[in-house]
């Protein structure tokens, strides 16, 4: 895909999405033949190996995007600590003086981290 930065994606699909808001037909191409829909509006081709696909706005649809595979290693301790929830007691918590410091049992919801990555959604 060399040649084919984000920058000159961003510009291609800005004009097919300009094109396609107001011509009925190209709109049709758009959806039935994406790579021919942005050769003709933007003069550039898709690289092979990847795939574009345009869908109407007639619903609600997500397209999530996976991270990349890193593999099937185990998490070492550092890293289990460095995501690892929990609530600690004040030290001038009045209710039970014998676990100062210690961790809660349960998770705060407030602390929970939810990652999205690469989401799409109309």
């Amino acid at each position: 895909m060399s040649g084919w930065t984000h920058e000159k994606m961003n510009e291609a699909l800005k004009t097919v999405f300009a094109k396609a808001a107001t011509d009925k037909a190209f709109r049709a191409l758009v959806l039935e033949n994406p790579n021919e829909a942005v050769r003709q509006a933007a003069g550039v081709e898709i690289p092979p190996g990847m795939t574009v696909r345009f869908v109407e706005n007639d619903g609600v649809d997500a397209t999530l995007v996976l991270p990349d595979f890193v593999g099937d290693s185990e998490l070492s301790d550092e890293q289990l600590e460095a995501v690892a929830g929990g609530k600690r007691k004040k030290k001038n918590d009045d209710d039970d003086d014998s676990d100062k410091g210690a961790p809660s049992p349960g998770y705060s919801r407030s602390s929970s981290v939810r990652q999205f990555h690469g989401v799409c959604v109309d």
